[in-house]
């Protein structure tokens, strides 16, 4: 599965680095390594600078807005950003640099993706979020909190 998504981000937009790094998660689980693709991240997010900007934004509502959205992590914000433009045609994103209209749209997918429970790590094609955040309280918590903001 993890060879088909980068074969796939490869093939639409051209040779990636073959590197990842093993981040150790020393405060959640110190025994557990996290394997981050983050040259596959900046090859999706490339020459995409509203896109970028929208991740800051939505990042950015979070820190404001604090509780309970500050249990929401960046990578699974940036994963729902760039499953967007994975979905969308190469092109489309060069073209369409409506930053309101993409926010509303990244936006609305990270409520559905929360609210579904379900939210696909780009490379892994695994749902991070219960990785992410455990408690189903929580979610549903967050899911609600996000609902209200849409």
């Amino acid at each position: 599965k993890c060879q088909e998504r980068l074969q796939f981000i490869q093939e639409r937009y051209g040779e990636v680095k073959d590197q990842c790094l093993a981040i150790c998660l020393h405060k959640a689980e110190p025994n557990r390594f996290q394997i981050d693709f983050h040259e596959i991240e900046k090859k999706i997010l490339e020459e995409k600078h509203f896109i970028k900007m929208i991740i800051r934004l939505i990042k950015y509502l979070r820190n404001v807005w604090s509780e309970p959205l500050n249990v929401l992590p960046s990578h699974v914000i940036k994963s729902v950003v760039m499953q967007k433009v994975l979905s969308e045609d190469k092109d489309y994103w060069r073209r369409n640099q409506n930053l309101e209209e993409n926010f509303r749209e990244c936006f609305a997918e990270l409520v559905e993706s929360v609210e579904r429970g379900f939210v696909r790590d780009v490379v892994w094609g695994v749902n991070i979020l219960e990785v992410k955040i455990k408690n189903p309280r929580t979610m549903k918590y967050l899911a609600e909190s996000l609902i209200s903001l849409k």
